[in-house]
């Protein structure tokens, strides 16, 4: 979806419908923050002005005070499990070293929602068009060029066999395990494991790579 950030507003402001925070939306709001170097907390986000932001398709995306702060932290390189806490409760909010935007959404950027719409052509093998076919899903590699797939979207996928196209009905990241592993890990704590197997299951759960699980709709119409 050809999300943008095009500008930012007060966190209840009446004038903008909320839009759901999901992985697209994230991570349009995450590249602004990027490109400006902003530097602001979830505090702000909640409390001050012009710390909310507003999309391309004329919705404000909210979080809560920890969600901004996970997101703040990502753009600035805080990657441990609570290094993030700087950017959820600050110190001193009026500290000089924060950088909060000064621009307020352009409406003239504003457009329907349907043409922002995009359509991902990937290379496939038949076991992947297959998957697709049969169990509705598709995974993919968490790479930089999917950051904006969104629910409404459409994938093609093509090998030199066939061709099949599919709108996506849901997003999300989930770990690159198998259905056994992810099975130890969610009875992990169960009287069937030592302590020393419990700990290897958790190692090997955590340290698996995130990828990027759609489940898809096919459509008929590959016009």
């Amino acid at each position: 979806m050809k999300l943008k950030v095009i500008g930012w507003t007060y966190y209840d402001d009446p004038n903008y419908e909320y839009f759901e925070t999901t992985w697209a939306t994230h991570n349009a709001v995450l590249q602004d923050v990027k490109d400006n170097c902003y530097l602001f907390t979830g505090y702000h986000h909640q409390e001050y002005n012009y710390c909310c932001p507003v999309l391309n398709n004329g919705k404000k995306i909210i979080f809560t005070q920890r969600g901004f702060g996970g997101l703040m932290a990502k753009a600035h390189g805080y990657n441990k499990t609570y290094d993030y806490s700087l950017f959820t409760f600050p110190p001193n909010p009026r500290d000089e070293h924060f950088k909060i935007p000064k621009i307020k959404p352009d409406k003239s950027l504003i457009v329907d929602e349907k043409t922002l719409y995009e359509t991902y052509e990937i290379t496939a093998d038949m076991e992947t068009i297959a998957t697709a076919d049969v169990k509705n899903q598709l995974r993919l590699e968490d790479l930089d060029k999917y950051a904006l797939i969104e629910v409404g979207d459409i994938v093609k996928l093509i090998n030199d066999k066939h061709t099949a196209k599919y709108k996506v009905i849901s997003v999300d990241r989930v770990k690159n395990v198998s259905v056994v592993d992810e099975y130890n890990f969610k009875y992990r704590n169960c009287n069937m494991y030592t302590e020393e197997e419990k700990k290897k299951i958790t190692e090997k759960y955590e340290q698996a790579s995130l990828i990027i699980l759609l489940k898809l709709e096919y459509c008929f119409n590959l016009n």
